[in-house]
Formats: structure tokens, C-alpha cells, sequence
């Protein structure tokens, strides 16, 4: 139901089902299976997304804190088909969806977003191994969709709805599927190194900005970016 965000992104990625979001600002349409939605919520947006499958939804949603200087900037959204998300090989063992950054010189669906993120949907073959290039500087996690995962060369023992955070320096990441395949999301960005001031979906720099931006929600002036400019 309706809540506001701030200071932060999402995306959404749709694994099946389909679901209706709409907002403040106007904007309303359905995402349905293998879809992606990225929305910035920037300056501040009140919003909802609701099931609208009749055996609900299977979905991922990762909040993403902004930057300092495009925190406040207009709302954004953009929304991508399955079909207009480049799906390749890698390997002969994994097959990738590439929602965002860039791999083996295929450039992923979204456009312009802060961080420079990489977001990849992988599936790897039963006892499948994948090789993956991180970019230089990135913190890199796995969240395990289905099947199960491991380093390979070694008993794959992350099973479905864990997440693998890495935390050494490195260029590649290296997994290893189990005996029935695996399906990961990968993901990386560049540390913003900023201070977090944070409550619910409120994402700001400062205690001082926080309080303003539920002051703002309290007295109805937090929509600081309309449709009209």
C-alpha cells in the first residue's frame, strides 16, 4: 500500500506474477513476469505496488541509497519488458540477463544510474560453473533465487534465499552450481563512503535531513518535483 520513499532507488525485478504500481506523481502501469522496473524516488514520491496475480507474485526488490548530490533530484522512472533485456551465454554452463552494467561487451537494459551498478540474472546448469567480472573497487553480493551455490571445487552449500556478501578485493567471482542448477542475482556497485542517516524508506545523509523529510511528509510539502515541473 502507499508509502513514501526518499533519498534512495529501486528496482524491481518480476520473477512471475505481475503487479500494479502507481504514485503521487501520476504514473501507473502493470509489470508483469521478467520485467524490471527502476525507480528513483529522488526528492520524494508516495507510491504502491500491488499484486495483481490471482497466485501471487514472485519478485526481488533491492533499495539502493543515492548519492549525496542526486538525492533530491525529480523522481525517475524507467520500465523494461523481458524482451528488451540482452540475454547471453557464459560459458557453456550459465545464461545471463543483463538488467544493468555490462558484460563480455553486451551493455545491460538501464540507463544512467548513479553508482555505475552491475545487475545480473544468472542461471547455471546442474553442477554448472560460472566466471564473473567484477569491476574494480565494487562491493559484490549473490542472493540465491533457486537451486543451490557454492566456490568451486567445493560442495555447494548455499541453498535458495541466501545472500553471499564477498568481501575481499578481486576482479572475478567464481560460483559453482549444485546438482540441480542454480538461478543467482549478482550484483555489485561502488561504495558511496557518505554518512547514512536512515529510518524506514527514508534514506538521507544527515540526522538534520531526515527530520525535515518526515516534517515535510507531516505537513503535506514533501512532493517537491511535480509532473508540470
Amino acid at each position: 500500500p502507499c508509502h513514501p520513499n526518499r533519498g534512495i532507488a529501486s528496482l524491481i525485478s518480476s520473477l512471475s506474477g505481475a503487479f500494479r504500481q502507481r504514485d503521487s506523481l501520476g504514473n501507473e502501469g502493470s509489470i508483469g513476469a521478467g520485467s524490471v522496473q527502476w525507480m528513483t524516488a529522488g526528492s520524494g514520491i508516495i507510491h504502491e505496488e500491488m499484486p495483481e496475480s490471482a497466485h501471487g507474485i514472485r519478485w526481488s526488490q533491492l533499495w539502493v541509497n543515492l548519492p549525496r548530490a542526486v538525492k533530491m533530484a525529480p523522481p525517475r522512472y524507467q520500465d523494461l519488458t523481458g524482451a528488451t533485456i540482452p540475454a547471453i551465454a557464459l560459458g557453456r554452463e550459465a545464461s545471463v540477463r543483463i538488467i544493468a552494467g555490462a558484460l563480455e561487451g553486451v551493455t545491460g537494459a538501464l540507463e544512467a544510474i548513479a553508482g555505475n551498478p552491475l545487475y545480473l540474472d544468472i542461471a547455471i546448469t546442474q553442477n554448472g560453473t560460472v566466471h564473473v567480472p567484477i569491476p574494480a573497487g565494487h562491493t559484490a553480493f549473490a542472493y540465491v533465487v533457486e537451486g543451490a551455490i557454492g566456490m568451486p571445487r567445493e560442495e555447494a552449500v548455499y541453498p535458495a534465499n541466501r545472500i553471499l556478501l564477498f568481501t575481499r578485493d578481486g576482479t572475478h567471482v567464481s560460483l559453482a552450481a549444485g546438482a540441480r542448477g542454480a538461478r543467482i542475482l549478482l550484483i555489485a556497485g561502488a561504495p558511496l563512503r557518505e554518512p547514512i542517516a536512515w529510518r524506514g524508506p527514508i534514506v538521507m545523509n544527515t540526522e538534520q535531513e531526515l527530520l525535515e523529510a518526515f516534517r515535510d511528509l507531516r505537513e503535506g510539502s514533501f512532493i517537491k518535483h511535480r509532473p508540470d515541473g
